[in-house]
């Protein structure tokens, strides 16, 4: 009873700190414990119970799993290894992946080449997966060359299939989509073989995604209907979370501002089930997102202000880059230029395009330096926003992302009307259509483009043009667009 009430206390105090702490807390707490003959069973039924609680509750799954690596590293037990990694697995899931990396490379030096073939493929995957998070692509792969030497050995193909998936997560960092498909499909049929609902919806999720960034919007939805549905038979949460998350993101660019909004709502709701402020905060800048798009402008910064706190101190200097900042700084950046303060909309524009790049995430790179376009060229200095604008095009080429292309089309389209160049107005506003498609906020403000350009030698037609876009965004909900069309009709005198 005496142990149970001491484990209970350490663990409660565990909860409260910063995970990058958790190991250090840990140390100091274990002298009251390692001596109890409960303490080894104790600390192996924590290693026993981690995934099914991380599912649940990954600060409590944190917590337990590293004082249980206290205790085995200070009783010498010999399951210490399969604690190291459980902690570090909730460290990254949590979004600290530079302590999870530097617990497993830590790890894997004291282990060498004495240990199982399973355990070091388990550490070799997982700091793999870390270091790519990080943007660390390079020994990323380099450790993931070794786990795939490991795993192709391995009788169960189930080893096989998350070695794949992580490559696949590499390719899709890096912006190599078609190679990523490539992985994730290569895993999905692992998978299958071993009947692994989990590796499934994850897999099929993936695929999804990269459908969605290469414009594919119904192999994307059939996709990720699959995944949700097979993690939903699973139970996992954190799953549903992200393809909530995505799926979200997808309605919100198809211009289906309420599912869009249901959907993230559900991958709110899941988050914060599993205690998981990181992925809550991405259903918060999403949401804020779609909010900006209706144009309730206060309530889409008091959901970014929501969504801050998960994402480290005031101080930006004290906090590790992850993507779920760039989005943000992305978000506020498209909200201060919605706002008319275009100095601040440059300013986090710049700030998420340099956290993408320290990450090697090549488009949120070019997703930060078109809002910086965006930003200069309401700023007023139309050179500058069309010196940038080339530079990004030429980026985007690398990646292939349609919607992301016609984005930057729009604007190339404006700034170069504006600068009296109609010849290469005309044909950027030609390729933002081709790349849109119809009847998205993407492609109305494609709309609004041509309307300018046209306005001098068509007045009527633009006029028209405006009143039937203003009319068509206030009835879908697009109170951003409303807003822009009819703003552009006062500008152009109609």
């Amino acid at each position: 009873m005496e142990f149970d009430f001491l484990w209970e206390e350490c663990i409660g105090r565990l909860a409260t700190v910063d995970p990058a702490a958790v190991p250090a807390e840990s140390a100091s707490l274990v002298s009251e414990l390692v001596e109890h003959p409960d303490a080894a069973a104790r600390a192996e039924a924590a290693a026993g119970r981690f995934f099914e609680l991380l599912t649940k509750d990954p600060r409590r799954a944190l917590a337990e799993a590293g004082l249980a690596e206290a205790l085995a590293r200070e009783a010498a037990l010999p399951f210490l290894s399969d604690l190291v990694l459980r902690r570090a697995t909730a460290q990254f899931l949590l979004g600290y992946g530079e302590a999870a990396a530097s617990a497993l490379e830590v790890e894997l030096l004291r282990v060498g080449r004495s240990g199982s073939s399973l355990q070091r493929l388990a550490l070799l995957t997982l700091r793999a997966q870390a270091l790519i998070a990080r943007g660390r692509l390079q020994p990323g792969l380099v450790a993931l060359e070794e786990a795939l030497s490991i795993a192709s050995l391995q009788p169960r193909q189930q080893a096989l299939a998350v070695v794949l998936s992580a490559f696949g997560n590499a390719r899709l960092h890096g912006g190599h989509f078609d190679s990523a498909a490539d992985y994730y499909q290569q895993a999905l049929e692992h998978g299958l073989a071993q009947d692994q609902i989990e590796g499934q919806a994850i897999n099929r999720g993936n695929l999804g995604l990269v459908f969605h960034l290469q414009g594919r919007a119904d192999e994307a939805e059939e996709a990720y209907a699959e995944a949700l549905s097979l993690a939903r038979q699973a139970n996992d949460l954190r799953a549903v979370a992200v393809l909530e998350a995505n799926r979200g993101l997808l309605a919100t660019e198809l211009g289906d501002l309420d599912l869009a909004e249901g959907r993230l709502e559900e991958g709110l709701s899941a988050s914060r089930a599993l205690g998981d402020p990181r992925r809550e905060a991405y259903c918060m800048i999403r949401l804020a997102a779609v909010s900006r798009e209706a144009g309730a402008l206060e309530t889409s910064q008091a959901r970014l202000n929501a969504a801050r706190p998960a994402l480290g101190g005031d101080n930006d200097s004290q906090r590790e880059p992850d993507l779920a900042l760039t989005e943000h700084l992305l978000e506020q950046s498209r909200l201060a230029l919605a706002r008319g303060d275009a100095p601040r909309a440059a300013a986090q524009a710049l700030e998420s395009s340099k956290a993408a790049e320290a990450l090697s995430y090549p488009s949120g790179v070019v997703l930060g330096r078109l809002a910086l376009a965006a930003a200069t060229y309401a700023g007023g200095d139309r050179v500058e926003a069309s010196r940038l604008l080339a530079r990004t095009a030429e980026e985007e080429r690398d990646l292939g992302q349609p919607l992301l292309r016609g984005e930057i089309a729009t604007l190339q389209a404006e700034v170069f009307r504006s600068l009296g160049a109609s010849d290469l107005a005309e044909q950027a506003l030609a390729e933002a259509i081709r790349c849109l498609g119809p009847d998205t906020p993407a492609a109305a403000r494609a709309g609004i483009v041509r309307a300018r350009i046209v306005a001098p030698e068509k007045p009527r037609f633009a006029r028209s043009l405006l009143t039937h876009l203003a009319s068509d965004a206030e009835r879908l909900g697009w109170g951003a667009v409303a807003l822009a069309a009819l703003k552009c009709g006062e500008e152009l005198g109609a």
